[in-house]
C-alpha cells in the first residue's frame, strides 16, 4: 500500500477577516457596502461549508472591490474546495498580482501547485511565503511535504520537525514525517509518528492507511488489518457508500 503525504495542518488557509456578523450588520444598518463587509460574511459561509451562500457573499464583495486581496484568495479556497483548481488558480495569481506579498494567496497557490505536480512553481510559492512567515506551520508543512515528494528527506525532516515543535498537534506534519521516516525505511520510527496522528485525529484516513500499511510491514498483520479496514470504512461513509 502507498503511503500518502499531506498539505496544510488545517486545511486551505482563508484569509483573516474581522467580526464578520457585527461587520456585515453595522454595514448593511448605516447603508454602506463593502468588500470587506461581503468578504467577511461570505468567508463565514466558507468556513461553515454553506457554498452557494459564500460564493453569492464573496461574488458581492468582489464588484464592490476586484482588487480586494481577501475576497479574491477566499474565492480561490472556495473553488479549490469544489476542485475546480483553474478558477482557484486564476483568483490567487489575480490576489498575488494586486500584492506579490500576500502570504495567504502565495501558501494557498503553491499546494495548489503542488497536488498538481508543478513542484518548481509550489517551490517558488512557497518560499515566498516562508520568507513573509519563517514560523508559520502550514507553510513549513507544505514545504515539507514537497521536499518528501522530491525525495529530499533531510531537508522534509528538519522543516517537519520545526513544524511540529511550533504545533505538536499538527496532525498531517505528523503523518507527513511519518511517510518521511517510511520512505527511507525507518519503519519502527514513522510509526509512532502515525500512531500520534491518529490518536490526535481518529478518523484522519490517510495517517490510518499510513499506519496499517507501516504495521504489515513490520509483520503485525492482524493490527495493521483493523487500521486498514477502518480506514476503507471512514472512505465508505464519506462517499456514500460509494467505493
Amino acid at each position: 500500500m502507498a503511503l500518502a503525504v499531506l498539505g496544510v495542518c488545517a486545511g486551505i488557509q482563508t484569509s483573516y477577516w474581522y467580526d464578520s456578523e457585527t461587520l456585515f450588520r453595522h454595514a448593511i444598518s448605516v447603508g454602506q457596502e463593502s468588500s470587506v463587509a461581503f468578504g467577511s460574511r461570505g468567508n463565514v459561509a466558507l468556513e461553515q461549508g454553506r457554498y452557494g451562500e459564500a460564493k453569492t457573499y464573496l461574488m458581492r464583495g468582489l464588484e464592490l472591490n476586484p482588487n480586494d486581496t481577501r475576497v479574491l484568495t477566499s474565492l480561490g479556497k472556495l473553488a479549490m474546495n469544489q476542485k475546480r483548481y483553474d478558477e482557484a488558480r486564476t483568483y490567487y495569481t489575480k490576489a498575488i498580482n494586486v500584492n506579490p506579498g500576500y502570504f495567504t494567496a502565495l501558501n494557498n497557490l503553491g499546494l495548489l501547485n503542488l497536488d498538481q505536480g508543478k513542484y518548481d512553481e509550489a517551490g517558488a510559492c512557497l518560499t515566498k511565503a516562508l520568507n513573509l512567515k519563517p514560523d508559520d506551520v502550514s507553510v513549513l508543512n507544505n514545504l515539507g511535504k514537497l521536499a518528501v515528494v522530491q525525495k529530499r528527506y533531510n531537508e522534509a525532516k528538519a522543516l517537519l520537525t520545526k513544524a511540529l515543535k511550533l504545533d505538536p498537534s499538527c496532525v498531517s506534519a505528523l503523518n507527513n514525517l511519518g511517510g518521511c521516516l517510511a520512505f527511507q525505511g525507518k519503519h519502527e520510527e514513522a510509526l509512532r509518528y502515525f500512531r500520534k496522528a491518529v490518536e490526535i485525529d481518529p478518523q484522519f484516513i490517510d495517517a490510518i492507511n499510513n499506519l496499517g500499511a507501516t504495521l504489515a510491514r513490520l509483520g503485525h498483520e492482524e493490527e495493521a488489518n483493523r487500521y486498514i479496514e477502518k480506514a476503507a470504512e471512514l472512505k465508505r461513509s464519506r462517499s456514500g457508500g460509494r467505493e
